[in-house]
């Protein structure tokens, strides 16, 4: 039998698929990652334990069956200097790191940011952008930027430990901010902007490249053959939508895992008039549009590390605990509403200063009613792109869900009655580390792009129930107005 691998590198965790041709999932080897934050807004991880992760995912997974082929996946918007010698000179700042935000607000108030961000598609005036993250160095840490030698994401850097190649994707630089929609190449006048030339930065190479073979050190390390084919990949966005198989804009996909998002799939690049959405390349008929939240399944990893296992709960149940207590509370919370924005906001309104909060507490609310509230108002977040999305006119005719959060059931019957639109599962629901690994079989020829597999064929499905539609509105325009009050600072 034929294998494939598919990597993905997260924020909370680096993980290794086995498939097959069929896109069924044979095995997984997962590693936990440390996420570094502190109360500047640092969101960082350690580029050497990110290596050391890869390398034993990728070991444990070999260990099983020798990949006929391996296909990339990392996070966007990640950043790390590096010196000529490519030793680490910073941790890896995470789309999740705020610091920046200084430098994204004067990124986005100069005269050409709406020409700028036609040209980019992406929202460099936020402080997940690497544009703004490298001004916040420059301005921050002059010392630091004066030695780095190449400004590189996080898989460039890994690219460059197995195979000594300085190359990034075209996903992954088009989600830098740096990159000219449509033509393939470098922004000079967003270059010019950030003081970062041409020199620093890798070379530009499409998703579907593919990488030389192994050098036999590094072969015996991993545990796999000198000759095994890897396919560059491209992004974590991107490959989900691959992996669920959504080449189209007739549907979307849905994505909660430690973030959110929701994305379509366009033949062209689209610009979006009122700078909201963001669209990033894959391949040169193939452009990923949509929107991202910040907070998804991190809130109720919030919830069950602050307030479930404090009061003795387990960390393995707690997941089912919160779906059966959602079960057990009517929409709308009881008049609770939360705002989940913990790590401040991204889509649609690109609010990097936005803080989380609850509303309409009362005597009869316990911690259940917290835990529906949460996961409310992660919906509520989503909703608001998906509304933003129709709007623009991206009315797909059924999501795709992907990601830890289609593992609940209650949650995702719950968004197809807030979104009115049906939702289906498919078989596999790690759909980036499939979108991976689809990479690999293509670069192979085993695949045609856009060919559907077995793991893509939808397994469940939720339809919206017509008789929430009414207490779903009421509860959503509570939580508009907590979030309202929020941004303007009242916070009551």
């Amino acid at each position: 039998m034929e294998v494939y691998f598919g990597v993905d590198i997260g924020t909370s965790s680096l993980r290794c698929g086995a498939f097959d041709l069929k896109g069924r999932r044979l095995w997984i080897s997962q590693q936990e990652l440390n996420l570094f934050t502190d109360t500047q807004g640092a969101a960082e991880q350690d580029p050497e334990e990110v290596w050391q992760a890869f390398c034993r995912a990728l070991t444990q997974c070999a260990a099983k069956g020798k990949p006929q082929g391996v296909g990339l996946s990392v996070y966007m918007h990640s950043l790390l200097a590096v010196g000529e010698d490519w030793n680490p000179l910073t941790p890896v700042f995470t789309w999740a790191d705020s610091r920046a935000v200084g430098e994204g607000r004067m990124l986005g108030s100069l005269p050409q940011t709406p020409s700028l961000y036609k040209k980019t598609g992406c929202r460099f005036s936020h402080p997940m952008s690497p544009a703004a993250k490298m001004l916040w160095l420059k301005n921050h840490r002059p010392q630091v930027w004066e030695k780095a030698a190449h400004l590189v994401t996080l898989k460039e850097f890994l690219v460059h430990r197995l195979w000594g190649e300085n190359v990034v994707d075209l996903s992954d630089a088009s989600s830098m901010g740096l990159l000219q929609m449509g033509r393939g190449e470098w922004e000079e006048e967003m270059l010019a902007l950030v003081g970062a030339g041409k020199d620093r930065l890798g070379m530009l190479r499409p998703c579907t490249s593919a990488l030389p073979p192994l050098p036999a050190f590094m072969a015996e390390k991993l545990g796999i053959p000198a000759d095994t084919p890897f396919a560059l990949g491209s992004t974590d966005g991107v490959l989900a939508n691959v992996g669920a198989g959504v080449f189209s804009q007739e549907r979307m996909t849905t994505n909660i895992g430690t973030s959110g998002a929701l994305r379509t799939m366009l033949p062209v690049p689209y610009e979006d008039e009122g700078l909201s959405l963001w669209c990033y390349t894959f391949r040169p008929e193939m452009w990923a549009v949509g929107g991202s939240i910040n907070n998804g399944g991190l809130v109720l990893k919030w919830l069950r590390d602050r307030f479930l296992v404090p009061l003795g709960g387990s960390q393995a149940g707690a997941y089912a605990l919160f779906d059966r207590w959602a079960e057990e509370v009517p929409v709308g919370c009881e008049g609770l509403v939360m705002s989940p924005a913990l790590t401040g906001e991204r889509s649609p309104d690109w609010n990097s200063a936005a803080a989380g909060g609850m509303h309409g507490l009362r005597p009869f609310h316990g911690i259940e009613h917290m835990a529906r509230a949460a996961m409310e108002g992660v919906l509520f977040r989503m909703y608001s792109i998906y509304r933003l999305l129709g709007e623009r006119g991206f009315v797909p005719g059924e999501l795709v869900a992907g990601g830890g959060y289609a593992r609940s059931e209650v949650w995702l019957q719950m968004q197809a009655d807030l979104f009115d639109c049906p939702i289906q599962v498919p078989r596999e629901t790690e759909s980036t580390l499939l979108g991976a690994a689809y990479l690999a079989m293509e670069n192979r020829g085993k695949v045609q792009f856009g060919q559907l597999l077995e793991g893509m064929e939808p397994v469940r499905r939720y339809e919206p129930r017509k008789e929430t539609r009414g207490p779903w509105q009421e509860a959503y325009g509570r939580y508009q107005e907590l979030y309202r009050r929020l941004e303007q600072g009242k916070g009551e």
